[in-house]
């Protein structure tokens, strides 16, 4: 006569199910083992199951699951998430926090008695939005990336588990996150998750060891060059498209071969618009930040301009303006000079342009080191929005912008760099980040020897 538990385990043999070749058998739930798992990382407010910020944090997360249980094969199965998310104290002027920069409590943080009678003059409501936003857009390209790529990942999310998420402002010293502030980041995204794990118990049948036969050593394929020589770089006119949030804003990628050259002197120049270009030779890198025009005459937000850049540009003009031209973006524009610079500011703050820079700069196909805000974007840009944010009511408003476009700290129009042959090196890569319109630019190269080649 079979004993009470011998039943119960006949039940469950029963209602078990085929997971793929996985089977959840009796003995594997005996070994089901749940543990927590925490991390953390910065994020724009869009981000998507795209993201390299994300794939890189969906990974960093799942191996920090597989390292608990010693990196056993098996089911790995995601039962529970809380997420946080942040946001920096400031959102049109500064925000009262609700923690602080070490993460507690802002009446229990180190900020706050420094802080405590300071007038908080932004909009809360709208920065908190932001930060739940940012926790809600992690979340769904997390389960987006775990529906469409979690057998490649080694684990599954059950679609049942209903996610809970807080959010919050973060004390960053009053101001929009920055790099190399030495301030925790305020913009970030934290994950509690609940891990669980059966391993697989299936014992795979023992082979006999077979003589491999042996194997003719490879021949080393040669590297293709580029087919461009880039002393042949003659200086017509180079073009690509927009950059977008979904490729990281990059127009163009160029790559060129060194060719006999014992040294290359290169110099770009974009047309109009500003475009930030990236260079990598071997162990030589150079980046531009955003070189171009601050503003032109003969670029208006005209309806040629897509809404969104419409809609940014509102956010940076008097404040008694934007109600009005809100209404009608499409007519009431038309007079206003793009504010390219600003543009680029605002980019920074909702997208988080320096990062999506360096996750094309440090990924793997690249290599490069990476670029910080200060190398992107004019370090006074926050300031001379303020000022256009004060423009009063005069007839001469048009005037008043560009004047005030001209304060914008930017660098050279154009940028320069020489490169020196490295040996077995041939390819020069050139990255083209362009995220205010289709990227257009000259180049003029002068190789060692031989004559310098003329530019349009």
């Amino acid at each position: 006569m079979n004993t009470l538990s011998e039943e119960i385990n006949k039940i469950k043999n029963l209602i078990n199910h085929n997971l793929g070749d996985t089977f959840l058998l009796t003995e594997q739930e005996e070994n089901r083992k749940c543990f927590l798992v925490k991390d953390s990382g910065s994020f724009p407010i869009n981000v998507t199951k795209n993201s390299d910020a994300l794939k890189k944090f969906a990974n960093k997360l799942i191996n920090s699951f597989k390292e608990k249980t010693g990196n056993q094969k098996g089911l790995y199965k995601i039962e529970k998430l809380d997420l946080f998310g942040g946001a920096s104290n400031y959102y049109g002027g500064k925000i009262e926090p609700d923690f602080g920069n070490d993460y507690k409590p802002w009446k229990q943080s180190k900020d706050y008695e420094k802080y405590k009678n300071t007038k908080f003059s932004g909009n809360k409501t709208k920065n908190n939005q932001l930060a739940e936003k940012r926790a809600k857009n992690v979340l769904d390209g997390l389960k987006s990336l775990l529906t469409d790529e979690g057998v490649k990942l080694g684990v599954s999310y059950d679609v049942k588990t209903e996610p809970k998420i807080t959010s919050g402002t973060i004390f960053t010293n009053n101001n929009v996150d920055k790099k190399n502030s030495g301030l925790n980041a305020g913009q970030i995204v934290s994950i509690t998750a609940e891990i669980c794990f059966i391993p697989d118990t299936k014992k795979e049948p023992k082979e006999e060891p077979k003589e491999e036969p042996k194997k003719e050593p490879k021949k080393e394929e040669p590297k293709e060059k580029p087919k461009d020589n880039i002393c042949d770089a003659t200086g017509e006119i180079e073009e690509g498209k927009r950059g977008t949030v979904e490729n990281n804003f990059v127009g163009l990628i160029k790559e060129y071969n060194f060719g006999d050259s014992k040294k290359v002197t290169v110099e770009i120049n974009p047309l109009t618009v500003p475009d930030a270009f990236y260079v990598k030779y071997g162990n030589q890198e150079y980046f531009s930040g955003f070189i171009g025009e601050k503003f032109s005459d003969k670029h208006k937000y005209s309806p040629g301009v897509d809404i969104e850049t419409k809609k940014l540009a509102v956010s940076m003009l008097p404040k008694w303006g934007q109600d009005i031209l809100k209404k009608n973006l499409n007519d009431s524009m038309t007079r206003i000079h793009r504010n390219f610079y600003g543009e680029l500011y605002k980019l920074q703050q909702n997208y988080n342009l320096t990062e999506k820079i360096n996750s094309v700069i440090t990924s793997d196909k690249i290599g490069g080191k990476g670029v910080q805000l200060k190398d992107t974007i004019p370090t006074n840009s926050e300031e001379v929005v303020k000022k256009i944010g004060k423009i009063g009511k005069t007839k001469t408003i048009y005037d008043d912008l560009k004047n005030i476009y001209k304060t914008f700290q930017t660098k050279e129009k154009k940028f320069t760099f020489s490169l020196n042959k490295e040996d077995g090196v041939d390819k020069i890569t050139i990255l083209v980040f362009a995220p205010l319109s289709k990227t257009q630019f000259t180049i003029r190269v002068k190789c060692e020897g031989e004559e310098e080649k003329q530019s349009v």
